[in-house]
């Protein structure tokens, strides 16, 4: 029914005047824009990802969870029916529920631990892009590493004296303070 409604409401037609408005009609079509990722808030793109790593786990995780269920009901009933993996034992709707269950569990946990070492990860590179940032403006308002910078060694920082002359600690120290 839905369908047959659907060709029964009139479109809009179109009509092309002459070939010179067809031309410039399209010239001036609008063209789409790209995509610009910095106007998607951060908690949007972290919830696209959790909910793509989560439903991407759930095959694995069927797996992992039909292994549990079936090793539950062999503890439980103790039949070789229930052996994991190799039973023949005709599991009841509660159980695959529970199946069910367990697989969504371990989806949303497989999506959880990769959310957090995610954000984890993001804040190192942040925290690193920053220390970046902040090493290049210094370099730019102190005009960046000296050429004939010759590093010291602590001992010729302790004062002014060569350190291979036979003058004394206590010399130096008189003549800096008198």
């Amino acid at each position: 029914m839905l369908s047959l409604l659907c060709f029964l409401v009139p479109l809009p037609a179109q009509t092309v005047s002459s070939s010179s408005s067809s031309t410039s009609s399209s010239s001036t079509a609008i063209q789409p824009e790209p995509y610009d990722l910095t106007k998607i808030p951060p908690g949007v793109l972290d919830l696209r990802r959790f909910e793509i790593i989560m439903f991407g786990a759930i095959p694995v995780a069927y797996l992992f969870s039909e292994i549990i269920t079936s090793t539950a009901l062999y503890a439980k009933y103790k039949t070789p029916e229930y052996i994991p993996l190799v039973g023949t034992g005709e599991v009841k709707n509660n159980e695959k529920m529970y199946t069910v269950g367990v697989t969504f569990s371990l989806a949303f946990l497989v999506a959880t631990i990769d959310m957090i070492l995610y954000n984890k990860k993001r804040q190192e590179t942040e925290a690193g892009e920053e220390k970046r940032l902040r090493v290049r403006k210094a370099d730019e308002l102190f005009g960046g590493p000296d050429e004939n910078f010759m590093p010291q060694s602590a001992d010729s920082l302790a004062g002014e004296t060569d350190p291979s002359s036979p003058e004394t600690a206590e010399s130096v120290t008189e003549e800096i303070i008198p």
